[in-house]
């Protein structure tokens, strides 16, 4: 008879096997539809496999679960971990992978393109069985394994479309990123090794000895997982790497792939039993200002994709700060600023694998439509695509943090944490000081996303792409609705999540248990208000859809050009609504903002130079580029270039001087020898 144990094993194992096979039939047909669908199906199926296990773990109460597998190695039978933790990170990481997948039918479909529809799906499917691993492992070489296995299941993922030289750099970029944290993880590792004695993964209420071993675990596991999550100044691949991807590629690595990093750094966060007070403070620091610099960075993007890849980056750094406050409770002993630390942290990384996605998927609607990314030649697309215009709106007002969204709910947790910490006279009082931070970036977010909404989807076309556009099929549009969907439950009824998290925050804390979360935070209200906005939304738009139907304006003066008959207004401050190249660009409508921060952001305008009578066409624009590479990253990389290439000349191609260095090298190791005996 199976055990629950057993059966929660089997059930994962078999998931991670149809994910990690699932590309195989895809490879093997790579010109031929069927084997793209065997392919989607396969995944689909151990995604809701995954996710059916999850829920019968959740309602078996979240036991804590340990697997060795019987094999001889030298670091010890390799281990699978569950707990309330593990599970509560595992759920998007099925849920995107299976939504992406069915969208990626109809978004890079294999009959137009066949020579890398089936290397994208097979890294696909090998992806989410790594991630899903990663967060099972349980032992240092299971966990590096897979970590490693993702990474480059990654980068074959980014150079999908290898022919534009953007992507190829993009995932140059991502590699190094990638492997510079690798290397940060596995001395990480080595170090907890040698404070534990075993390659068990994740010890528990370590000894925290300040200035010793702990410190420099602490700062290597930043390191390494900050780099994942995209935290400043960590964050040079992202925002390319994400901008040159397939939209579902895209969305799998913002709404999945990042938390790796998140689920790292509380891993870490939990390991020592009393953590000093200045690692609280550290991530209160780098998640305020990551979230504050990537905010202003976002609102001056003109590429969409590149503008939400920013937003990721804010919103990992939300998360960090929030995890600081979680900390920095478990430092000074306070379990409610704990508690609202943690969920809020746990809460938001949800909502944001949610409505990140959403966004960049609907993105990819767009882009499919057009063939463009860039918001300046677009507008009025909400005509011709009223479904992928009604869940983008959904989308960014749930990242903006507006109510009844799950968005809303998450960030106010984490305001409220702000204010409890606040309201103390303790050395956590000063922890309330970032306040001002995610108020800021609350309104950049905003600012940037309806921008971002009324330039592609309002006002009038400004160029013939959009004439022809329209909203995608269904294997495209129903990923969005589902999402779109549980955006709004998650913001209408958060207390569904309440035990859950209750139960992930307890396999967190390392200072024992935590309050219930239901007895801090008041969930009954925004069930209330988001069933009072859901009302008087559906209210308002019957109304204005019968006022629309009524004032139908006839189909002869609804093109561009206006009939000498029609009539205009007298005075409209000179703007023809019939023409939609004289509308507002984002340049304009965000130009107050951007002069703001000019300095930071750092704009780079690329303006041609008009020569003779007649010149030849030109345009001008505007680039934002990430100041950080550009002005630190790249310098610095181009230096250590320059020393590493004088010893070039140590490579003569003689083989008689590498026999001397070689033996050069053996008189240095005997002499050493002596020295030390």
């Amino acid at each position: 008879m199976l055990t629950a144990k057993s059966s929660v094993l089997g059930g994962l194992i078999s998931a991670l096997a149809l994910a990690a096979c699932s590309g195989l039939p895809s490879l093997a047909a790579s010109r031929r539809n069927a084997g793209r669908m065997i392919s989607t199906t396969l995944l689909v199926a151990g995604c809701a496999l995954g996710i059916t296990v999850l829920a019968g773990y959740w309602l078996g109460g979240a036991p804590s679960y340990i697997w060795s597998l019987p094999w001889n190695s030298p670091f010890g039978p390799p281990q699978i971990r569950l707990d309330a933790l593990a599970a509560f990170f595992l759920f998007p990481v099925f849920l995107i992978a299976g939504a992406g997948s069915i969208y990626g039918l109809g978004y890079w479909a294999q009959k137009n393109h066949p020579a890398s529809g089936g290397r994208l799906t097979l890294f696909w499917g090998i992806m989410t069985a790594a991630m899903a691993m990663v967060v099972l492992a349980g032992q240092m070489v299971v966990f590096l394994s897979a970590w490693e296995i993702m990474a480059m299941a990654g980068y074959f993922l980014l150079v999908t479309d290898d022919s534009q030289p953007n992507v190829r750099r993009a995932a140059w970029i991502y590699l190094i990123a990638a492997h510079l944290a690798a290397l940060s993880l596995i001395a990480m590792c080595v170090l907890l090794h040698g404070m534990t004695g075993t390659f068990a993964l994740w010890p528990r209420r370590l000894p925290a000895d300040p200035g010793g071993i702990s410190v420099a675990v602490f700062l290597l596991a930043l390191a390494g997982f900050g780099a994942k999550a995209g935290l400043a100044p960590m964050h040079f691949w992202l925002p390319d790497a994400h901008a040159a991807a397939p939209g579902h590629v895209s969305a799998f690595f913002s709404g999945v792939m990042l938390t790796m990093g998140v689920y790292g750094l509380m891993r870490v966060a939990a390991i020592f039993a009393d953590p000093p007070l200045w690692w609280g403070g550290t991530f209160l620091t780098v998640g305020a200002g990551t979230a504050l610099l990537a905010g202003i960075w976002a609102i001056a993007q003109t590429d969409f994709k590149r503008m939400m890849a920013l937003s990721s980056i804010e919103n990992m750094g939300i998360i960090a700060m929030a995890l600081g406050l979680a900390e920095i409770g478990i430092s000074t002993r306070s379990p409610v600023l704990a508690a609202l630390g943690v969920c809020g942290a746990l809460l938001h990384m949800l909502n944001h694998s949610l409505f990140k996605p959403l966004l960049f998927l609907c993105a990819g609607a767009v882009i499919h439509a057009v063939h463009r990314r860039g918001v300046e030649g677009l507008g009025g697309l909400a005509r011709n695509m009223p479904r992928t215009f009604t869940v983008s709106l959904v989308g960014a007002l749930a990242i903006s943090g507006i109510p009844p969204l799950n968005g809303f709910v998450s960030e106010w947790i984490i305001f409220f944490a702000f204010m409890v910490a606040g309201s103390t006279s303790g050395p956590q009082a000063t922890a309330a000081l970032p306040l001002a931070v995610l108020a800021l970036c609350g309104a950049a977010t905003f600012a940037a996303y309806i921008t971002w909404i009324s330039l592609i989807f309002l006002g009038r076309s400004k160029t013939d792409a959009t004439a022809i556009a329209h909203d995608p099929g269904r294997s495209m549009l129903a990923p969005m609705i589902v999402l779109a969907g549980l955006c709004v439950v998650l913001g209408t009824v958060p207390a569904a999540l309440a035990e859950i998290l209750n139960r992930a925050a307890g396999a967190w804390s390392p200072a024992g248990p935590l309050p219930d979360i239901r007895s801090i935070v008041p969930f009954h209200i925004f069930t209330v208000l988001g069933i009072v906005l859901l009302a008087g939304a559906a209210i308002v738009g019957i109304a204005l859809r019968r006022h629309r139907s009524r004032r139908a304006m006839p189909a002869a003066v609804t093109t561009d050009l206006v009939p000498a008959f029609a009539a205009v207004e007298t005075w409209n401050c000179g703007f023809s609504p019939r023409v939609g190249r004289a509308a507002y660009t984002g340049g304009s409508m965000l130009q107050m903002p951007t002069h703001w921060f000019r300095s930071v952001i750092r704009p780079r305008w690329l303006r041609p130079r008009i020569e003779g009578i007649f010149p030849l066409p030109a345009e001008a624009c505007r680039e934002s580029p990430d100041p950080l590479l550009d002005y630190l990253i790249n310098p610095l990389a181009a230096r250590i270039s320059r020393t590493v290439d004088r010893f070039r000349r140590l490579h003569g191609g003689k083989s008689q001087i590498y026999i001397l260095y070689m033996l050069l090298i053996l008189l240095i190791l005997t002499l050493s020898i002596f020295v030390t005996a």
